[in-house]
This record gives structure tokens, C-alpha cells and sequence, in this order.
């Protein structure tokens, strides 16, 4: 379990401190100002995760925590970026993550 957190917790650190180098400055709105911080203080509520001692439980739980922070970083750059390839990849990742997060709900019956 802490393998797959420490997996999923490092791809998050990894996409966010791309999108957060100057190289894809954001658009100065009171939204996209704060837009940094928000995706860097993301990463706090997956290590912040606690097992159940059910891994089917707990994968589930900690890959929907994690696509919808990934959602919620790509949405935040599809706002504010101002790199035409980086937002199309915040789409691609956005979607992605929609379609991760609906398997995991079907599969483990929840509607979360």
C-alpha cells in the first residue's frame, strides 16, 4: 500500500511542479493567482490517507483521491496556462482521470 501511495504521490509531485515552472506562467486572475499554491498544497491530502487494512478498499480510495486532485490541477491549468501543448495535456489528463475515477466507482459500487 505504501508502494502504490508513494507511485501515485510522486506522478502527482511530478505533474504538478511542471505545471508550476515559470516556463507555463499563469493568467493573473484572483483564481489562477492562487492556482500554484492550491495544486502544490494538493499532494497533503493523499499522504494525509490512512490504510483500512482493506487494499481493495484502500487502492480504490487512494486512485480516486488521486484522479480527482489530478482533475482538479488539470482543470486549474486548462484555466490559467498560457502553454497552448500544456493545456491540451491538462485535457488529456483530465479526462483520463474521469474515466479512472467511473471504473473505480463501478467497480468498488460506490457513487463517491
Amino acid at each position: 500500500m505504501h508502494l502504490i501511495k508513494s507511485v501515485a504521490f510522486v506522478a502527482c509531485s511530478s505533474l504538478l511542479a511542471t505545471l508550476a515552472t515559470p516556463t507555463f506562467a499563469q493568467t493573473i486572475t484572483p483564481a489562477c493567482a492562487a492556482a500554484d499554491k492550491k495544486m502544490m498544497a494538493m499532494e497533503k491530502s493523499l499522504a494525509s490517507m490512512a490504510p483500512t487494512g482493506n487494499v481493495d478498499k484502500d487502492f480504490a480510495s487512494m486512485m480516486a483521491a488521486n484522479a480527482k486532485l489530478m482533475m482538479d490541477a488539470a482543470k486549474m491549468e486548462m484555466a490559467c496556462g498560457k502553454n497552448p501543448q500544456t493545456r491540451q495535456m491538462a485535457e488529456t489528463i483530465a479526462k483520463q482521470n474521469q474515466d479512472v475515477l467511473h471504473n473505480l466507482q463501478i467497480t468498488s459500487g460506490s457513487t463517491h
